[in-house]
């Protein structure tokens, strides 16, 4: 799948890997999830298991998000590139996406600077209209102590429902978060830490 909350204003052509090529004008899908809200989806099925490199290409490619995926290698994604076009690219990201270890040490490195709202980035918000989908065994669990996070107002829901994330936090420099709206709501396991201003 990839979301979004509306349909593309211009076209996103989607390379799923396996052979397809399909320029998308209007999503084919939807999930309306916990709390109410919806998303609009492109559902794509795959002939057999195994490993897809998926990419985007047009107008719209960093206004796509990888939700409701099995993400085994994000090396190639520059987020960079997305904040570049749109600082409140990573809006939803990643919401309800399960990560390899090796995805998951990706991430770590991130530069997310210049990003302004990390509004349910990791969210897991368990749709109900799909079911709760558990790729890997391992627990989301990066560490992202070393993120640029300056820039960034809003951490709304960023990592609800993430029981196993458990990093200390404590270093970023929150100044500049005016919306702390339940970022960390679930996360049982988390390193308490105190807000910079």
């Amino acid at each position: 799948y990839f979301a979004n909350f509306s349909q593309p204003s211009s076209a996103v052509t989607v390379d799923w890997g396996d052979g397809n090529v399909e320029e998308v004008t209007t999503y084919n899908s939807s999930a309306v999830m916990a709390y109410g809200f919806g998303s609009l989806l492109q559902k794509h099925t795959y002939a057999s298991d195994g490993e897809y490199n998926i990419s985007f290409s047009g107008p719209n490619k960093y206004k796509t998000t990888l939700a409701w995926l099995p993400l085994t290698d994000i090396s190639n994604w520059d987020p960079q590139l997305a904040i570049a076009e749109n600082s409140n690219a990573l809006i939803g990201m990643f919401m309800n996406s399960s990560f390899s270890n090796e995805a998951q040490t990706q991430l770590e490195s991130w530069d997310i600077s210049g990003a302004t709202s990390l509004r349910w980035l990791f969210q897991n918000s368990n749709p109900l209209s799909e079911p709760l989908l558990n790729f890997f065994t391992s627990s989301f669990n990066p560490d992202i102590s070393s993120w640029d996070v300056t820039s960034v107002t809003t951490l709304d829901r960023m990592m609800m429902a993430q029981p196993n994330f458990s990093q200390d936090l404590s270093s970023w420099d929150t100044s500049n978060i005016g919306n702390f709206w339940q970022p960390f709501f679930g996360c049982s396991n988390l390193i308490s830490g105190s807000r910079t201003d």
